[in-house]
Order: structure tokens, then C-alpha cells, then sequence
């Protein structure tokens, strides 16, 4: 039984104001001191007593971060057919509620800071966002050396302070351990608690566990058939839940704060960087042997694009001479496509986090979101029309504003307005075959997805007998934002390279259909591969902000061969 005397706490409302009065007694005493001397150096309390707090709540804020942010670990399903939604849905719960843990801590802590700022002279949330954002700042930097060839340690990091100095012992510290995880194998190795916060992300959004729906922003799991449905042996529609969206990513927000957020943005930025590096430099090793081969399909067999190819007279002959290459070029493919997975899966995470950063911006700060975008929009109308005419339209930076374009990436960058799927990552050299392995990796993906309409995305249907140890794990979607990740660094050549050839087989191939000869008359069931293509090309297009290629293939047929209604 609960009394209405309970209620008031009146217990715990003594003890804050018994503590609130000591703090108020002691700082009034310190600032009632005057600066002295001893020695050679100048003592000022105020400045020890605001210099001590600081250091105090960061402490507080490492120890917390660091021994709250431990997440248990799916790799030990990952010999498994398939995970099993319960186990990623009780996954999902484990995060949560980790996350919901330490945005309590942390929230306590800057409520203390807000309360007792009016008592020790001294603006409390300044303080709380400096310190903060100093300490994650510290950490993404740290977590960041992995990725980097020139590291950047402790004693030379522009975030470290001699006076306030950051703990590093705890932060890069031992992870402890944590008594909710008993998982006995592959435990989590990142540096610090954001690595870890990234790696939990990753593996709740993995493209081998999870489906991505580009309509609901989220990524869904598989809802497996109940035990009374096997044994009268139904096979209804695939039923999916909901693991990941705006709502977990507001979560973060909640724990970490906006710095957190936009701190696993930069850290996904540089795993883009990093695999996108190594993808170009592999590609260049594993088709050097076959570049004779790559040569021969790119300047005869398949130019023009507009017809089919060179060595095909009949259906039966343009059907085999695809499936040829496709048999020739599967490996490469295969592991190219692996690594493109990998970015397509890191570019919708950053897609996530610039939405939950928006909507925090537009909440929060309307007037600077408001602003940054027509600052935004005016630097770049003014760079566009000098490098248009340069003679009559001058720079509009000169060496006075020279540091605007900086200050103002990081400021879109961390009020979500960057934009990752047109982001130019590394700087590349051409390679020779690339269009042609990308158009083979199409051919793999179109054969084995099925789509979805209540995920508005290609899927593979039969997931529960996929078994990912021996095949590539594939999500529509996520393949279509890394394939154009990739050619988003090379010329704009190698898209249209490619919209050439997926539009080149989709003609060939109604072609030998015989309905060539009137847009309109196509067969009743059209094959599942070129209905696939068709969406592959629409969703490229989409995510490019490309219009539909209209001179490789009508747009009648486009839109016909669409599973779904047309984005245009």
C-alpha cells in the first residue's frame, strides 16, 4: 500500500536540499577569496573551482560511457542457416534497454549540472556541451586511428587538455565485463565505447540478418512461419518486424547526445573510406588476368549498347552468351559485391543518422537550420555562375573567407543536411571492366530477389533455406546505394556506362521475347529477371537524382517492366 505521504519524498527532498546548502556554503566561501600569490604562481579559486568540476564531470561522463555502453554479440549465430527473428527481436531489446540506461545516467548528471549552476556562479550547460563534446570529440578521434595510416594519439590530439585533462586509462582502458552477456565465443574488440556503439548498430542493421525499406526508412527482419502453419504445410506472405528506424537512432540521440551522433557519422564516413580503398585496389589485382577478357566484352561484344550483343542472332544465343559471361565473371563479381554490400549497408546508416540530426535541428534550432541552407544554397548558385563565366563573375571566397566552405561542412554535417549518397569519398584511377562485373553482379542479384511490395524493395523470399556460409547474403536495395557509392567516385562515364548495358539486356532479352516490335504488346508474365533489372535501373536513377535512360530504353517499357508503380 502506497500513502499520499509517500508521494511528496519529502526523505529524499531533505538530503538534496541538505547537500544543495553545502555546495552553496562552500562556494561561497571559495569565491569570497581574493587572487593570491604563492611563490611565483597566481592562485585563483574561482578558476580552480570551475577547472575541478569540469574534471569531475568528465570522469563521471567516461566512467559511465565506458562501462554502460557493453553490447552483447551475434556472432556466435553466425554458423547458423538463419537467425531466428525471437533472437534478433531480444537482440534489439538488449540495446535498447542499454541505451535507455545510460540516457538516464547521463540525463541525471546534466539535470545536477543545470540545478547547481545558479549556486556555484557559473553557466552549467555551457559547460555540460563543452565538456561533452570534447570527451566524444576525444573518442571518435581515437576510434578513427584504425582507419587511418598516420595515427593521431593521445599527447597530440587537440582535444586533450593539460588542466582538464580527458581519461584516457578509462576510456581506452579495459572493457569490463559485462555479467548480461554469456556468449562464450567472439567477444567485441573496437577501442572505445563508440566503436562499440557502432559495431551494435551495425549488427542490428546487417544486411545478412535484415532487410532494408527504402518507403519506411527501416530495416526489418523476417517474421518465421509458426509451428501450426509447418505442420499443415502453409507457405503464406512473409510477415516482417520492425528492428531498426528514426525511433532507435533517436535513442542514441538520447544517450550520446547530437556530438554522439554526428561522431558515428564521421566514424561511418571513415569505414566508407576505408573499404572503398581496398575494393579498388583488390578489383585492380583480381581483374588484371582476365582484363583481356574485360577489353573484348567492353569494345565488341557489347558496343553499341543500343543493340544486342554482337556475337547474338537469336534469343537462345543472347540468353547463352549472358549466362557465359555471368559464369566467367562470378567470382569477381561475388567478391566485389560482398564489399559493395558493405558500403551500400554503412551509406543508409549515415542516411539515418542526417535524418535524426535534421529533425534535432529543425526541433531545436529552426533559425540555424534555416539559415545553413541558404547559406548553403547562395555559396553554391555563386561558385556554380563563377565557374560558368569566370570573366565577369569573381570568387566569391576570397582569402577573408577562405575558411567559410569548412566551417560550413562540419555545421551541415552536424545539423544533418549533408547528403551521403552524393558524397565524393576517395580520390581514383580508372579501372578498366568495372561496368561490366557491376552489370554481372545485376545479373546474380536479379536471378536469386523476389519483391515485396510491403517493403517496396527485392528480397530473397526463400532466406530460411539460404545458407549464407556459401552464397552472397543480398538485399536489393542495399546492393543498388553501394554499386552507386562506387561509381559516384569515378567519372560519370562508368553510370552511364551501365545504365547502357542493364538497358541493353532488358531490350535484348524482349527482343528474343518477340515483343520488340510494339511497347505495348508485352507478354502477360513477364520473366522475374527483367522485371528485377527494371527496378534495379528505377532505383538507381532514384538514388542518383538521375532522370530515367530514356535514350538506351523507352520509358513505356520502364514502366511496364516495374513490379511496382513508377517514380516518374
Amino acid at each position: 500500500t502506497i500513502y499520499l505521504k509517500q508521494y511528496p519524498q519529502l526523505q529524499e527532498r531533505y538530503a538534496l536540499a541538505k547537500l544543495t546548502n553545502q555546495v552553496s556554503v562552500f562556494t561561497e566561501g571559495v569565491l569570497a577569496m581574493e587572487k593570491t600569490l604563492l611563490g611565483v604562481v597566481r592562485v585563483e579559486p574561482r578558476r580552480i573551482l570551475h577547472d575541478g568540476l569540469r574534471k569531475e564531470l568528465l570522469r563521471q561522463l567516461a566512467i559511465a560511457m565506458h562501462t554502460t555502453l557493453i553490447f552483447p554479440s551475434l556472432d556466435e549465430h553466425d554458423d547458423s542457416v538463419c537467425i531466428e527473428k525471437k533472437i534478433l527481436v531480444q537482440y534489439q531489446h538488449r540495446v535498447l534497454t542499454i541505451l535507455d540506461t545510460l540516457a538516464a545516467r547521463v540525463g541525471g548528471y546534466r539535470r545536477s549540472v543545470e540545478y547547481v549552476q545558479d549556486y556555484i556562479d557559473m553557466a552549467g550547460l555551457k559547460m555540460w556541451q563543452e565538456e561533452t563534446g570534447r570527451l566524444i570529440n576525444y573518442v571518435v578521434e581515437q576510434e578513427a586511428n584504425k582507419f587511418l595510416r598516420r595515427k593521431i594519439f593521445d599527447e597530440h590530439s587537440s582535444f586533450q587538455s593539460a588542466v582538464i585533462p580527458i581519461p584516457s586509462t578509462i576510456i581506452l582502458g579495459p572493457i569490463p565485463s559485462n555479467p548480461n552477456n554469456k556468449t562464450k565465443k567472439k567477444q567485441n574488440h573496437n577501442l572505445t565505447f563508440m566503436g562499440r556503439t557502432l559495431q551494435a548498430l551495425s549488427e542490428l542493421t546487417s544486411p545478412q540478418r535484415t532487410i532494408y525499406s527504402p518507403n519506411d526508412c527501416a530495416w526489418f527482419c523476417y517474421e518465421l512461419s509458426t509451428d501450426d502453419q509447418k505442420k499443415k504445410k502453409q507457405s503464406p506472405p512473409p510477415l516482417f518486424q520492425k528492428l531498426c528506424g528514426l525511433e532507435t537512432l533517436i535513442t542514441v540521440e538520447r544517450s550520446l547526445g547530437v556530438v554522439g551522433l554526428a561522431g558515428l557519422d564521421r566514424l561511418l564516413a571513415f569505414q566508407i573510406v576505408h573499404t572503398l580503398s581496398a575494393t579498388c585496389r583488390e578489383f585492380k589485382v583480381q581483374a588484371k588476368p582476365i582484363a583481356a577478357f574485360l577489353e573484348h566484352l567492353q569494345c565488341q561484344a557489347l558496343d553499341p549498347e543500343w543493340l544486342p550483343p554482337a556475337s547474338s542472332t537469336s534469343s537462345s544465343e543472347t540468353a547463352k552468351f549472358y549466362a557465359a559471361v555471368t559464369k566467367k565473371l562470378e567470382p569477381l563479381a561475388h567478391r566485389l559485391g560482398s564489399s559493395l554490400l558493405a558500403v551500400g549497408h554503412a551509406q543508409l546508416l549515415r542516411k539515418s543518422i542526417t535524418h535524426a540530426l535534421c529533425l534535432r535541428s529543425r526541433l531545436d534550432a529552426s533559425h540555424l537550420n534555416s539559415t545553413l541552407q541558404a547559406l548553403d544554397a547562395s555559396l553554391l548558385t555563386d561558385l556554380m555562375a563563377h565557374y560558368q563565366d569566370p570573366q565577369h563573375k569573381p570568387y566569391p571566397l576570397d582569402d577573408d573567407k577562405k575558411n567559410i566552405l569548412p566551417e560550413l561542412s562540419k555545421l551541415l554535417d552536424a545539423s544533418g543536411l549533408s547528403e551521403p549518397f552524393q558524397t565524393i569519398y576517395i580520390a581514383t584511377e580508372p579501372l578498366s571492366g568495372l561496368s561490366v562485373v557491376l552489370l554481372v553482379l545485376f545479373l546474380l542479384a536479379a536471378a536469386k530477389l523476389d519483391f515485396t511490395p510491403s517493403l517496396a524493395t527485392l528480397v530473397m523470399m526463400n532466406k530460411n533455406k539460404y545458407n549464407r556460409s556459401k552464397q552472397l547474403p543480398l538485399d536489393g536495395f542495399v546492393l543498388v546505394v553501394g554499386v552507386h557509392t562506387m561509381l559516384k567516385q569515378f567519372h560519370p562515364a562508368y553510370t552511364r556506362q551501365l545504365l547502357a548495358y542493364l538497358s541493353q539486356f532488358i531490350s535484348s532479352s524482349l527482343s528474343g521475347l518477340g515483343t520488340v516490335s510494339s511497347s505495348k504488346q508485352l507478354p502477360t508474365e513477364i520473366p522475374r529477371e527483367l522485371s528485377n533489372m527494371a527496378w534495379f535501373i528505377d532505383s538507381f536513377c532514384r538514388v542518383a537524382q538521375l532522370p530515367p535512360p530514356t535514350h538506351f530504353l523507352p520509358l513505356d517499357i520502364l514502366r511496364a517492366l516495374l513490379p511496382s508503380s513508377p517514380s516518374y
